[in-house]
């Protein structure tokens, strides 16, 4: 929880999540981390529907069963495709980091 003063910060990521803004996360320009991190749309690809809330155990722990709903949430064929297309992400991260770091180092 954000102590300062003593909120929680919610980020909704669903429209800019998972490199819609160059980074990883849209908050993650400004160097900051939120409590809770709300994730849709590009969490499939765009292939699926399915959302995500993401937070430390301190905050999710305190949600009971029934208290936290979700259109797309619980799905199984959802969380598959989810996995998947993290999957693929990480590994196009990967190979850009590789090649931008392998011009960096030719060039200089």
């Amino acid at each position: 929880m954000q102590q300062l003063n003593n909120v929680l910060w919610i980020a909704d990521e669903v429209q800019t999540g998972l490199a819609r803004t160059g980074r990883r996360l849209a908050v993650d320009h400004g160097g900051v981390r939120p409590d809770l991190v709300i994730l849709g749309k590009a969490l499939s690809g765009g292939v699926y529907p399915v959302s995500a809330v993401l937070c430390d155990d301190e905050i999710m722990l305190t949600i009971k069963p029934g208290e936290h709903g979700s259109t797309y949430g619980g799905n199984p064929v959802a969380c598959r495709v989810a996995i998947a297309a993290l999957e693929a992400s990480v590994k196009v991260y990967s190979y850009l980091f590789v090649l931008v770091f392998s011009k960096l180092t030719t060039n200089h």
